[in-house]
């Protein structure tokens, strides 16, 4: 059991960057977690992390090894839950990220239902708007847009996540409304940072590419759209996070001769969690319910 407890440190310390912090996580004193990771690399004979004052990183050995070791603990906890599985349900923990634009309030009722289909599976639901690496940072999904790809993770498809140019009346009536994407340059626009500030349009001429001025940048779209109703400046949502502000006339679309590249919401999965009954489930479970909404209408956060 103290391998397996040194595997957990090592795992929280990648999770948190920090052994203070996952120390925490884990209920014990930052020296636990120092001495329980240094035991691992004592019979790995090499070291997993570089050390300074102020951050803790993986080494070469470490980003090595790191799925070989989150895979060996998720196979251990499996195991140990399949050995009190009730017949016939699904049993264990889930970790998932969702992002806000879709946290609040229509994905938490997806998941809720789910759980309520599924009593003995565990939901630990995490809200982020930003890129995340499920194998580094312990998540058995991660449900976002960007096109990130990671090393031993595959992604699988789960809805197409359509977006629209927007911004107050009261903003453009001031400013004026942009014909062409280049006229962006002389607008004031409010920028998701995981994307930013090059945008990206496509016509029938083709592709045009824009460095637009940051007024002002979130990682949040939920912020970014109480910014634009505002009439901060133009800004790009989700489609779901602006259809209830544009039914109400607080915001209007811009651009509407141009589109912006097709981008899908997709689940990524660590290869060593993905073919687990109940991940496996709950995918096919988010395809259902995005495919019955598709506009995941956020009307409840306004």
């Amino acid at each position: 059991m103290d391998t397996l407890d040194n595997m957990r440190a090592f795992l929280a310390t990648v999770r948190t960057g920090s052994f203070s912090e996952a120390g925490r996580q884990l209920g014990v004193s930052p020296s636990v977690i120092t001495k329980r990771v240094g035991q691992l690399e004592w019979k790995m004979r090499g070291q997993l992390f570089n050390r300074s004052t102020r951050s803790v990183t993986l080494t070469d050995l470490g980003e090595q090894f790191l799925p070989r070791i989150a895979g060996l603990v998720a196979d251990f906890d499996d195991t140990l839950g399949e050995m009190t599985k009730t017949r016939g349900g699904l049993l264990g923990r889930i970790r998932i990220k969702i992002p806000t634009t879709l946290g609040a309030p229509y994905l938490a009722r997806v998941l809720t239902e789910f759980q309520q289909a599924h009593p003995q599976v565990l939901l630990d639901v995490v809200m982020l708007d930003r890129s995340v690496n499920p194998v580094e940072e312990g998540f058995d999904i991660v449900v976002g847009a960007l096109p990130e790809l990671y090393a031993n993770v595959d992604d699988e498809w789960l809805a197409p996540y359509p977006r629209v140019v927007c911004a107050a009346p009261s903003y453009l009536e001031a400013r004026g409304h942009p014909a062409h994407p280049r006229e962006l340059t002389d607008h004031d626009c409010l920028v998701f940072t995981p994307s930013g500030a090059l945008w990206q349009f496509e016509n029938a001429n083709g592709t045009v590419q824009v460095e637009v001025r940051s007024r002002f940048t979130s990682n949040s779209s939920r912020v970014l759209r109480t910014s634009a109703i505002a009439g901060n400046g133009i800004t790009v949502l989700s489609a779901g996070m602006a259809a209830p502000a544009l039914a109400r006339g607080q915001l209007r679309t811009v651009l509407d001769g141009y589109r912006l590249p097709e981008l899908a919401l997709k689940a990524l999965l660590p290869r060593t969690r993905g073919a687990l009954p109940r991940v496996r489930a709950l995918v096919d479970w988010l395809k259902r319910g995005l495919a019955e909404n598709g506009d995941w209408s956020d009307e409840e956060s306004l």
